[in-house]
């Protein structure tokens, strides 16, 4: 019965002591982003296997603000699990963690008044520089959303501390994609890397923007963090790029920044004409300089979805409207194509009807 609470819980419990013992429990910062859990005997004989694995429940919190979780894998010689997932209550994530109940032998020999180390896990993530995690405090009900409590009878760790200053992978301060003549700038900084090897530079177009490939890579400047800069210029004038970062760890572990989008002035377009922009019913297209015969002209939102095809024969003018009524109002970016070849690429905007 005991274990279905173990997945209804999220905290550390038991207020009651059957026992003459007393335990002491802590979170400790283990350096690298990795928060420990330790246990002392206080006073008393160390407890049973029995009753480690029935009744040592505890969680750990910390403000969601932070951008971080827990990995999943905890390293633990004492088979501590974690118990179920991650849950929110106010500014604060909480999991918990419980005495797995895998057999095994408990330490006879478990020296009072000396921390012992329950588990290691580590935070993921991009984070916002160091944070504080805590053993949950005692006092909860479980009536609590989420459940943060239940008394059980012979096992109360006391607290007595939490991981403070723990590094949170990396602290990405700024990220920005900026175009200039003929490049996008792609400028970021951090004031605090730990374990960091470097980062992974990747790029995704509006023809598919969830199609990110690397571009490069550049080295971590160190755990102090500096400033970074890549240049792109393997891009054409008109279209809409989107960029992250793909920070990657020493043991090969990595997170993705947000994602960042910028457009190269339309320099080389100018044998496309489109007006009016912003429109609000029609556009016309204007195609000067272009040897082709027939082209496609094609409509793509800024997430790169086709909301819009036209094929055109040159041979009957230089001039076409388009019917952008039915389109919603936000960017739109028009290609011209001749035999799947881009002949280029001119944004406009759409008014609201």
């Amino acid at each position: 019965m005991r274990t279905k609470l173990f997945f209804l819980i999220i905290a550390l419990v038991a207020v009651t002591t059957l026992q003459a013992q007393s335990y002491q429990i802590r979170a400790v910062n283990k350096g690298g982003g990795v928060v420990g859990v330790e246990m002392k005997i206080a006073t008393g004989t160390p407890p049973t296997t029995a009753d480690y694995v029935t009744d040592l429940v505890f969680g750990l919190k910390w403000l969601a603000s932070y951008n971080v979780d827990l990995e999943a894998t905890v390293t633990s010689t004492y088979h501590i699990a974690k118990s179920g997932t991650r849950k929110t209550q106010g500014i604060y994530h909480y999991q918990a963690f419980f005495a797995d109940q895998t057999p095994f032998l408990f330490p006879a020999n478990w020296p009072a008044d000396t921390w012992i180390e329950l588990l290691t896990v580590r935070n993921t993530m991009t984070g916002t520089g160091t944070g504080t995690f805590e053993v949950v405090e005692a006092g909860f009900d479980i009536t609590t959303e989420p459940n943060i409590g239940v008394s059980l009878a012979d096992f109360s760790p006391a607290v007595m501390g939490s991981a403070t200053l723990v590094p949170l992978p990396v602290n990405l301060t700024k990220f920005e994609a900026t175009p200039r003549q003929n490049h996008i700038l792609l400028q970021w900084t951090t004031d605090l890397e730990q374990n960091s090897k470097g980062f992974d530079i990747e790029r995704a177009d509006q023809s598919n923007p969830a199609n990110f490939k690397r571009l490069g890579t550049v080295a971590s400047k160190g755990a102090a963090g500096g400033n970074y800069e890549w240049a792109d210029r393997n891009v054409t004038g008109g279209i809409k790029y989107y960029y992250r970062l793909k920070q990657i760890d020493l043991d090969a572990r990595y997170r993705y920044s947000d994602i960042k989008s910028a457009i190269l002035d339309d320099q080389g377009n100018n044998n496309i004409q489109l007006w009016p922009n912003p429109a609000d019913k029609e556009l016309q297209v204007t195609l000067d300089g272009v040897s082709a015969e027939k082209v496609l002209i094609r409509v793509t939102d800024a997430r790169g979805r086709v909301v819009m095809l036209k094929d055109y024969n040159l041979s009957s003018g230089r001039k076409t409207t388009l019917n952008v009524m039915p389109l919603m109002q936000g960017q739109y970016f028009l290609t011209v194509e001749h035999n799947k070849n881009v002949l280029g690429v001119k944004p406009f905007f759409k008014r609201g009807s």
